[in-house]
């Protein structure tokens, strides 16, 4: 596969050739509309805000390209609402290519933020202890389960990030429909789970206090024993009841784009006493975290799936350390608006580069499959049981890899392994084996967790 790869450039063909996506023409000029008569001005331009390298500098590296023509093109052609169409066309493109179902079909989407520092002097910015003593921001960017990054928001460093957890679910304008999102602790919230509920997402954020987010039962239902450690106050159904309207009113005009997620959500947490809505959409919220939480402990697919999508995003973040390079990868604009073209350009050129490798990593796979190699596939693979050992077995048809996985709760507790329970499928390059715990080992995992909390108590 890499001596196949190495026959093509890297950087500049999928942004000049029509098969990169054609979004330049999501690039005219901001008063009349026309296309620049210099595409290359207008790419010198975007890689300026992309790899930090700033107008200057990029007109010294380019050629053809004056200073004055790039910093023109850059005021005239250049804007939040133009990177943003530039993405969508990208997205789209990069969905539409075979190898993408590999990774994932849009179905589901991570998000998580990523510090920048800016610099020390008059550049926008605030302190967040959590990351480092100097100012920074913070680009909170959604990305899908085919690695494509379908939206970005620059943020404050210190500002909480659930509240932007939706607006890239209702804001993309993509061709892909995320059905489940992934977050990290940072980005849960009891709002952000009854907002998703109402919004048709699945919420699967990775809590990281866990043990410390109570649980609640419904008014009159009996506390069961075995977890009642982890149980708190009942839901306040009557709240819920009394502010339905406004709830399915305010998720309407979310879903209508009338306004955004993080406006009203910021908003309500800006009371200086709790109103009704507010109250009433965390009890909600705490239902649907009570639900999740159920599920979060009995489905370890679960747990895998999450883990998954967020490593995608941290993958994202790699990418995106290694492209915004210049100026020791600080944001050092004094204004804000021009950090988030910064953070934009940075987007949308990830997404060029995600859909490059994909477009000729797939060009490879089909190379090799039309020379005789073999190229890995989910057909690749057999998944069988070892009775005699009580083993699962993973080869390949070619007889080349061969694996034994031992399960050990099963043989702590004397049980065989059952075909049945078993499932498997062949994503980013890896088989990923799953098998169904029986009630035996669920007891003993349930009374080890208990255990935990007697003995934390």
């Amino acid at each position: 596969m890499n001596r196949v790869l190495e026959r093509y450039s890297f950087v500049v063909r999928p942004l000049t050739k029509p098969e990169g996506g054609g979004f330049l023409c999501a690039f005219p000029e901001l008063r009349s509309g026309r296309a620049h008569s210099n595409p290359q001005a207008v790419l010198a331009a975007i890689l300026a805000d992309a790899t930090n390298l700033g107008i200057e500098r990029m007109a010294n590296a380019s050629q053809g390209v004056t200073y004055a023509q790039l910093a023109w093109t850059h005021g005239w052609y250049v804007s939040e609402e133009n990177y943003a169409a530039g993405l969508r066309h990208l997205v789209d493109a990069q969905a539409a290519l075979p190898l993408t179902r590999v990774w994932g079909d849009g179905t589901a989407s991570s998000s998580d933020g990523q510090f920048f520092r800016s610099g020390r002097r008059g550049a926008a910015g605030s302190t967040n202890a959590r990351y480092d003593r100097e100012p920074g921001q913070k680009i909170y960017a959604h990305v899908a389960d085919t690695y494509a990054p379908y939206h970005v928001r620059l943020i404050s460093a210190t500002a909480a990030e659930a509240p932007y957890v939706l607006d890239g679910l209702v804001a993309h304008g993509c061709g892909i429909e995320p059905a489940t999102h992934y977050a990290d602790t940072g980005g849960a919230s009891d709002h952000v789970f009854a907002l998703a509920h109402l919004l048709g997402f699945r919420f699967v954020p990775r809590l990281r206090d866990l043990a410390d987010r109570r649980l609640g039962l419904f008014p009159g239902t009996a506390r069961p024993e075995a977890l009642a450690k982890l149980i708190g106050r009942p839901f306040n159904i009557a709240a819920i009841r009394e502010s339905w309207d406004e709830i399915v009113r305010l998720a309407a005009s979310v879903k209508a784009g009338v306004v955004l997620p993080s406006v009203m959500l910021k908003k309500l947490a800006a009371y200086r006493r709790q109103n009704r809505l507010d109250f009433a959409l965390q009890e909600l919220g705490r239902i649907e975290r009570t639900l999740f939480t159920l599920d979060w402990l009995e489905s370890r697919a679960l747990r895998q799936q999450c883990q998954a999508g967020l490593n995608k995003g941290e993958a994202r973040h790699t990418l995106a350390q290694a492209v915004f390079v210049h100026k020791q990868g600080r944001l050092r604009d004094p204004q804000f608006e021009n950090q988030a073209l910064k953070a934009s350009g940075l987007t949308l050129v990830t997404a060029a580069i995600v859909y490059w490798n994909t477009l000729y990593m797939g060009r490879a796979v089909e190379h090799l499959r039309a020379s005789g190699e073999p190229a890995p596939d989910k057909d690749t693979y057999v998944i069988e049981v070892d009775h005699a050992k009580q083993q699962i077995v993973l080869k390949t048809t070619n007889k080349k890899y061969y694996k034994r996985i031992d399960i050990p709760d099963l043989k702590r507790l004397g049980l065989k392994i059952e075909e049945s329970s078993i499932a498997w499928r062949y994503m980013n390059n890896t088989v990923i084996i799953s098998y169904d715990k029986p009630p035996q080992a669920k007891q003993r995992e349930l009374e080890m967790l208990m255990l935990a909390h007697k003995a934390a108590a």
